[in-house]
């Protein structure tokens, strides 16, 4: 191996740093040298005889994880295919030996809506859930079902009462009359008493509470307005596993149902549920809602909200049939809906602050597929202590959103109707695919609304909100249920994922591939697995192979930390050569040591010039040489592209090209214990040393000596044995002397 190393870089002359042979020494190979090439061939020769413990000196090599040779200059014109097993991103979906058909619930909120306290005698109701379910497997003894805060009145099956019940743990477990076979369907009905006396899963407010105290300034006059509840109000919110706390059911994200839900509500209140209204029934003093879903969906997207509630519809021409509409329903107090202030803190204004939602509708109808529900609508509830939930065709929002202008928390729940309602995380694990598309739809309204920029602002909002405390973040993929709603990953940098691919793959390809995902998983709920697998089914030769790019950005936290360092020299016919070294030094548990991203530098030149140079980043450390018809004063990443940090430096230095060898070292500063690297281009064969002097001139390191063909070179040197201070490397490279200043901190 070693006589091939020298026969490469003294005979052939290739760089030792690339794979490009370059013959043209051959020609211009002086006699006078012959001897020096010959001593270095036994030399070579006498060390193929040391054992196989023997290295090549660490100065002459760049040694990766796993211990093999790479090459650090950067071949930015071929893609990169890393030879690497996905980890396959395991379903995390628990199934039950059932699947539900369909849901029919009724719920009797008469006695909560007409009582005036909030206590666990005012909060009680009667419920029946009719379920329907059809047997995974035979020999089915028992059925299980999620069942939280409620009494078991009575269960049937197939219309005879089952009396062999166990309720405890929150599991409700019906032992079957007789064993099901595979295929079977069951009718099981559970009449119930919700007994909750906190706000969870069923929140219960009174008309005149007290919810906040804004303060604000208006015209140079400070304003204090307190917020009440104008209305008595009753409503559901299971994400992510609350749906049990209000009903027994099958509360797992991957089971979708047919659903319809019932709800009798004293005389005079409104009440907003998902799906079609059927139809309205009068009583003496209450009025039940029938509503119907057209579509499946999964227990943690169903919603009642009830209180008197003024409500009106606008309509949705559908963008693919302007012969159909769908209707959306609006939700609102009274007050809200009639005030017409003109702008901002002015009150609250729903016709305002929701005459985008139909736009929204037809935008993202285009850019996706055709809205896909019978269905739309917002319900304003207040208190709530979250923003927005998207429920399937009848999204609930903060009532302050009604209060000045939340275009994009209605543009991300809007959003959710196709990435989250539509195609469904089968899993908590998956939860990043409905709230890092919604995040990123965020991005893309802002596009449609004001253009490129504003897009490109809208992630970087969410970056720098994401990157407050990085690296003390959880992955993305699996993240733990109690964190399920981290906004800095599963919202923010998962919406830069979405962004990242679509940037990788290009929009031309992106769109038509993410239509296909949506139409292929459309009412149906996937895994992490199944989007990382379709679209290496539907994208072929990416920049980056999908099982290395999900699998960092997903499984892994953190992101790439870069140091930019460059250098630019004149050469001949005002062109000037410029090398930069791209380094990559990001650190912690987990934390990849080489993010490989489609990465660009942008080279600026005093006088508004600029260049860029896109290539593979897929090195701890790699060189980029190019020559440009300008200096470049700075070089900066486009951070538009990859979700990363970056610190650049530049040294620019103009000489004859006939004396002159480009040097930089980096990292500088290095830490103390970490190996620092020179590098060093030869612009002939020469007699090089390199040494190491500390402030005082004494000397801390003879790095190299020797002499070295024409070529590109990185020479490390270690500083465990250096103190915390300045140092000076100095090269001389035949005669000619060339001084670097770093620094080492602890």
């Amino acid at each position: 191996m070693i006589i091939a190393i020298f026969h490469n870089y003294y005979i052939t002359g290739a760089d030792m740093n690339t794979t490009n042979t370059n013959f043209s020494f051959l020609r211009h190979f002086p006699i006078q040298h012959f001897l020096i090439c010959f001593s270095i061939y036994l030399v070579a020769f006498i060390l193929t005889c040391i054992p196989s413990s023997a290295q090549i000196p660490d100065y002459l090599m760049y040694e990766n994880k796993s211990g093999l040779v790479e090459d650090v200059l950067c071949s930015h014109k071929e893609k990169y295919a890393q030879n690497r097993t996905m980890s396959g991103f395991p379903s995390f979906i628990d199934k039950r030996p059932y699947d539900v058909v369909s849901y029919d619930l009724f719920l009797d909120w008469t006695g909560p809506l007409s009582s005036i306290g909030v206590g666990q005698e005012d909060r009680s109701y009667n419920g029946t859930n009719t379920i329907v379910v059809v047997a995974r497997e035979g020999g089915l003894e028992q059925l299980e079902f999620d069942s939280e805060e409620s009494a078991i009145d009575k269960v049937t099956i197939d219309g005879s009462e089952v009396t062999a019940l166990n309720h405890s743990g929150g599991i409700l477990t019906i032992d079957l009359p007789h064993p099901a076979m595979a295929g079977d369907t069951l009718t099981v009905e559970i009449d119930y008493t919700y007994i909750g006396a906190e706000n969870d899963g069923f929140y219960l407010y009174p008309k005149g509470l007290l919810t906040d105290i804004l303060r604000y300034e208006k015209d140079s006059v400070n304003y204090i307005d307190s917020v009440y509840t104008e209305e008595r109000i009753a409503y559901t919110m299971s994400e992510p596993e609350d749906a049990r706390k209000w009903m027994p059911c099958n509360d797992r994200p991957y089971d979708k149902a047919d659903v319809k839900i019932n709800i009798e509500v004293p005389a005079g209140f409104t009440a907003a549920s998902n799906g079609l209204l059927d139809s309205i029934e009068d009583l003496a003093d209450s009025r039940i809602y029938h509503w119907r879903s057209t579509k499946p969906m999964t227990t943690y997207l169903m919603l009642v909200a009830a209180s008197k509630y003024y409500e009106w519809s606008e309509w949705y021409t559908k963008v693919t049939n302007p012969e159909e509409r769908v209707e959306v329903k609006y939700y609102a107090w009274e007050g809200d809906f009639l005030n017409d202030s003109a702008g901002p803190y002015q009150g609250y204004n729903a016709r305002r602050t929701l005459k985008t939602i139909v736009p929204m509708m037809e935008y993202f109808s285009e850019l996706f597929v055709e809205y896909p529900f019978a269905k739309n609508g917002f319900a304003a509830i207040q208190p709530f202590r979250f923003g927005g939930m998207e429920h399937q065709t009848i999204n609930t929002v903060n009532r302050s959103w009604l209060k000045g202008s939340n275009d994009y928390g209605f543009a991300h729940e809007m959003v959710h109707q196709w990435i989250g309602d539509l195609i469904t995380c089968a899993t908590w694990a998956d939860i990043w695919i409905n709230e890092g598309g919604a995040s990123w739809g965020e991005a893309l309204w802002a596009r449609h609304q004001y253009g490129q920029n504003s897009y490109y602002n809208r992630l970087l909002i969410k970056r720098n909100r994401y990157m407050r405390n990085a690296f003390s973040e959880p992955p993305i993929y699996n993240i733990d249920i109690g964190n399920l709603f981290n906004g800095a990953t599963t919202y923010h940098k998962s919406s830069w994922v979405y962004h990242m691919l679509m940037d990788m793959i290009g929009e031309e390809d992106f769109f038509p591939a993410f239509r296909n995902l949506l139409n292929t998983f459309a009412y149906k709920s996937l895994t992490t697995y199944d989007f990382v697998n379709f679209f290496k089914n539907e994208i072929s030769n990416p920049d980056i192979d999908f099982d290395t790019f999900f699998v960092q950005w997903l499984e892994k936290p953190g992101h790439p930390v870069y140091l930019i360092t460059s250098g630019a020299n004149a050469i001949y016919g005002g062109m000037y050569d410029v090398r930069t070294h791209v380094s990559q030094y990001q650190k912690g548990v987990n934390v990849p040591e080489v993010f490989v991203v489609p990465l660009t530098l942008i080279y600026l030149g005093e006088d508004g010039q600029e260049h860029r140079e896109k290539f593979i980043n897929d090195r701890r450390l790699q060189v980029v040489k190019i020559e440009l018809p300008f200096m470049p004063v700075n070089v900066v990443i486009d951070t538009n592209s990859v979700l990363c940090e970056y610190e650049s430096l530049l040294t620019t230095r103009v000489a004859e090209p006939s004396v002159l060898n480009n040097s930089a070292v980096f990292p500088n500063p290095v830490k103390r214990g970490e190996t620092g690297t020179l590098t060093l281009d030869i612009r002939s064969f020469s007699p090089v040393s390199i040494i190491v002097y500390d402030q005082l001139g004494n000397l801390a390191e003879q790095v190299y000596q020797g002499v070295l063909n024409e070529g590109s070179f990185d020479f490390n040197f270690r500083t465990n044995n250096l103190s915390q201070g300045v140092y000076y490397i100095k090269s001389i490279v035949n005669g000619h002397t060339d001084t670097k200043v770093f620094t080492i901190i602890n």
